[in-house]
């Protein structure tokens, strides 16, 4: 399955985007989930200096799981200018092997494991623009060793607000209602840069 949207975030602490978000008026979508991403990079981080440097065409890979339900995916997601994609590849059990071979045939690189990112999300929606919100915090990065071992945690203090919206490349009522809080945040790149 591909999808394709556009994203814009807001980084800030958890009690100002709390605030975002109720001023906004938005309806709960689903209920709060835990979510835990494996991040994978080749061993002189191609995928996450592309990011940093903002070139496109680029992409991210990770396994993603909810709620420790034992039930995983890999995700490949992809980005060219301000739209991104994601390509959803459901997993019937967690083997490395068998996923280091799969992202290689998609994109003929080694990748290993980098990076784990762990947090709790909440889900809202505006029904009358149809824009997805979510708001992400309890975020903790680890680093992870070739056999995807936690090496080292960082707890970050900070939470994100991803605004999305299926099919449009513009957010013009964002950038109205918050103009320079709109920013590039990774957390894949964040956790990176905490460790290396």
């Amino acid at each position: 399955m591909i999808t394709f949207r556009s994203e814009k975030k807001i980084y800030d602490t958890l009690s100002n985007n709390l605030k975002r978000i109720q001023s906004l008026n938005l309806e709960n979508q689903h209920v709060m989930r835990t979510i835990s991403s494996i991040y994978f990079d080749t061993e002189d981080l191609k995928h996450f200096n592309r990011s940093e440097e903002g070139i496109t065409p680029r992409s991210k890979f990770r396994i993603r799981s909810y709620n420790n339900d034992n039930k995983y995916s890999l995700e490949i997601k992809s980005k060219v200018n301000e739209r991104s994609s994601k390509k959803v590849i459901k997993l019937n059990h967690f083997n490395l092997n068998e996923i280091k071979n799969l992202i290689y045939k998609t994109c003929t690189e080694k990748l290993v494991p980098k990076l784990q990112v762990s947090y709790k999300r909440k889900y809202f929606l505006s029904v009358e623009k149809k824009i997805r919100y979510t708001l992400d915090y309890d975020i903790k990065f680890s680093k992870l060793d070739y056999n995807c071992n936690i090496l080292n945690s960082f707890k970050e203090l900070k939470s994100v607000i991803e605004v999305k919206k299926n099919n449009d490349t513009y957010h013009s009522e964002l950038e109205d209602l918050f103009g320079g809080d709109i920013t590039r945040f990774s957390k894949y790149c964040e956790g990176i840069k905490k460790f290396f």
